[in-house]
């Protein structure tokens, strides 16, 4: 199956406040239509938001290595430590972006969750993570010494010391401008300076730049019960992550106390790194929050909730549903990513261990006639039934966090029309968001349109519905084909092939009608009302694309004497 990048296709912009990914790329607004913001951004509160609300995706530093990305439950987000992530971009972009999600790559909006200010303050920090201090130093003597007797090609571009004129050029643009005879290094590292010289909140040991030495530290903890009337067993397995920027986390493993306490003793704890522990109960592991080193402090709490197992499937609700459908070759390619919660105080996981030390969780049943399932996790997570027709997850689904699942398959494509049929397992109460391909169009009173919708190089109908089916029911919906819409004015290829087939065919029903007998002639009238009521049927849209063409061809191959006496006619 030709997926691309279409698993990371889908967003789920409903009720995705939890996670932040994906902002390195083109956004979904232009940043014309994006007000220029005036006030200078603050990176110290910039650094505080990104830590709290997008470092579960993209990771404390932001090299893309947040929890949620380590496990598999969403995909690879950007590494902003890398310059190539934002380079190409303007902050009006980027801030786009984190305002209003990227619905390719299950970015969440965050415009209902921050003020303007600190949406700017998140930007601009997330923006300038891959600069450094040194270079950032070396950009302000560069310039001094380029610049000393003007450059006129940076003062073409306004008043770089306003916020709004910096905001709306990329960091290409200022480098574009900069002398030609500047090398690589030097050039960026002047960018660099003019981006970053009157962020307010670095003046404070150079933050976010600065490196402060390391120190020595400790970690400790406390597991504690999710679960009522449940209470934490002692002398349980606790397992420490420390986390590098690119690297895989180095391990350390000790048994909490009787009273649930656990302490992890000289730790070099340094900027970059990162800590979170796991603990083992019951055959499931259950993590900390992920926390940064901060070198002015030697002490790291990370206190663990644990719950006792639950297989009620009562408690599960999905929460959200986007299914994108596109026509491929003979079949439909259908994605969904899906979004579930689980009501209850028991983490959901049934005791069916389906691999050495993984238990079922989520079954999700799959549509008649599925072909070449595609899921975006290799590491064993889920476990695939096509003749039962399932697919089940093994990740544990936990009380009142957000459990994401993305597949994708190919499936037959109808005869008059495409009917899409989703078997659900669990109830679903919430947003539905479908998102119908290029040729494909939707007539369903519970869905309203929401216009084009951008998925990568690509743009799909929107409509969404707020829905509340029960466990056992179907999510169902019929898509029908019709010619993809051109601008004003621009005739399509298949147009002007079709004009110029009939304007071949009348030629030879002349010639026909002038050289044969009344047979001859009865015969190609004939034909020539079958191709005019089958040109008429398919405009209307009464008849499947390729229905419509195999018919033509067969149609046409008899008026013109190449017919081989097949079937095609009559399919």
């Amino acid at each position: 199956m030709r997926q691309g990048g279409v698993l990371l296709a889908l967003l789920l912009t409903v009720l995705l406040h939890s996670a932040c990914s994906g902002l390195a790329g083109e956004p979904q607004q232009l940043a014309t239509l994006t007000p220029p913001p005036r006030a200078r951004a603050d990176l110290s509160n910039g650094a505080r938001i990104f830590a709290e609300r997008c470092s579960t995706c993209h990771g404390l530093t932001g090299a893309g290595d947040g929890e949620l990305a380590l496990n598999g439950s969403i995909p690879a987000p950007g590494d902003f430590t890398q310059p190539w992530a934002a380079r190409n971009q303007a902050p009006l972009q980027w801030l786009g972006t984190v305002r209003d999600g990227r619905i390719e790559a299950l970015m969440p909006p965050w415009r209902d969750s921050l003020t303007e200010g600190e949406l700017r303050d998140v930007t601009l920090y997330s923006y300038t993570l891959h600069y450094s201090a040194s270079q950032i130093a070396r950009g302000q003597q560069v310039l001094e010494d380029a610049c000393a007797s003007g450059c006129a090609a940076l003062d073409a571009l306004g008043d770089l010391r306003d916020p709004a004129t910096l905001d709306r050029l990329s960091d290409a643009d200022l480098r574009d401008a900069l002398p030609k005879s500047l090398n690589a290094d030097d050039a960026w590292a002047a960018v660099a300076w003019l981006r970053a010289r009157d962020l307010r909140g670095q003046e404070r040991a150079g933050q976010p730049w600065a490196t402060p030495a390391p120190v020595s530290g400790v970690i400790r903890g406390r597991i504690r019960s999710g679960s009522q009337g449940f209470e934490a067993p002692g002398r349980l397995k606790v397992t420490l992550l420390e986390f590098g920027t690119g690297t895989m986390p180095e391990l350390r493993e000790t048994r909490s106390a009787a009273d649930g306490s656990f302490r992890f003793e000289e730790l070099t704890l340094a900027a970059g790194r990162s800590y979170s522990v796991l603990v083992e109960h019951a055959g499931r592991r259950f993590p900390s929050a992920r926390v940064a080193a901060d070198p002015a402090r030697a002490q790291i709490d990370l206190p663990v909730t644990i719950f006792e197992t639950g297989a009620d499937s009562s408690a599960i609700e999905m929460t959200a549903l986007v299914q994108q459908v596109s026509l491929e070759d003979d079949a439909l390619q259908v994605v969904v990513v899906a979004r579930f919660r689980n009501a209850s105080d028991r983490v959901y996981s049934s005791e069916d261990e389906v691999a050495p030390g993984q238990y079922a969780s989520l079954i999700l049943p799959l549509p008649a006639g599925v072909s070449d399932l595609t899921l975006p996790d290799e590491s064993g997570r889920f476990l695939v039934d096509l003749e039962a027709g399932t697919v089940t997850d093994t990740l544990p689904v936990y009380p009142g966090v957000d459990h994401m699942l993305q597949l994708a398959w190919r499936q037959p494509r109808g005869r008059d029309g495409h009917l899409l049929e989703l078997p659900l397992k669990y109830a679903l109460t919430g947003e539905v968001r479908l998102l119908p391909g290029p040729g494909l169009a939707l007539a369903d009173e519970r869905f309203t349109a929401i216009g084009p919708q951008r998925v990568g190089a690509s743009f799909f109908d929107g409509y969404r519905a707020q829905l509340r089916l029960e466990p056992g029911e179907r999510l169902s919906y019929t898509l029908h084909e019709q010619a993809p819409a051109l601008p004003p004015g621009v005739i399509g290829v298949e147009a002007l092939a079709l004009g110029a087939l009939v304007t071949v065919t009348l030629v030879i029903v002349m010639l026909r009608r002038r050289n044969g007998g009344d047979g001859e002639r009865r015969r190609v009238d004939e034909l020539a009302r079958q191709i005019a009521r089958l040109d008429e049927e398919h405009e209307r849209g009464a008849i499947n694309h390729d229905v419509y063409r195999r018919r033509r061809a067969a149609l046409q191959a008899q008026l013109t004497g190449g017919y081989d006496g097949g079937d095609e006619g009559a399919n």
